[in-house]
């Protein structure tokens, strides 16, 4: 017997940190970029995984995070789109494998990590920090799966 629930729907934002970055962008204090992602076994409920733990923006790393390594590592994007002149889209693969690898779990959250490339701030320049985040009910991946997560950030 299944859960009787349906799937609940994917919650995501950007962080309080990306937010405060984003607004001192837009007056020229600082000068950021999306270097790449991270996905974790967080983010769906543990008893009913169809459904999300809400994401509240003050998350500043993954709860748990396994891919590309479980220290806290970024995989570069598959690409980068620009559908309208405020939006961005970000294609995040998780490639196949002969063998099991740090992808193949029930998966759960995704994060989008940016670094500081200039600021008015000199001690900020280099800093990577968490942008956005969502949460999502379980997506299980096996070592012969190719998982294609799309993530979209309006400006």
């Amino acid at each position: 017997m299944g859960f009787p629930t349906p799937s609940a729907p994917i919650q995501a934002t950007v962080t309080d940190l990306g937010r405060t970055y984003l607004a001192r962008s837009f007056m020229g204090e600082i000068v950021f970029q999306a270097i790449g992602f991270s996905v974790g076994r967080y983010g769906y409920a543990m008893l009913d995984p169809t459904q999300v733990i809400p994401v509240d923006g003050t998350e500043t790393a993954l709860v748990d995070p396994v891919y590309p390594n479980s220290t806290g590592g970024t995989q570069p994007f598959d690409a980068i789109e620009s559908p309208t002149v405020a939006s961005r889209v970000y294609d995040c693969r998780l490639p196949a494998s002969p063998v099991p690898s740090n992808a193949d779990y029930g998966l759960g959250e995704i994060g989008i990590w940016a670094t500081i490339l200039k600021s008015n701030i000199p001690s900020e320049v280099g800093t990577t920090f968490l942008f956005s985040l969502a949460h999502m009910p379980i997506r299980a991946k096996t070592n012969r799966d190719v998982l294609l997560l799309r993530m979209v950030t309006n400006y």
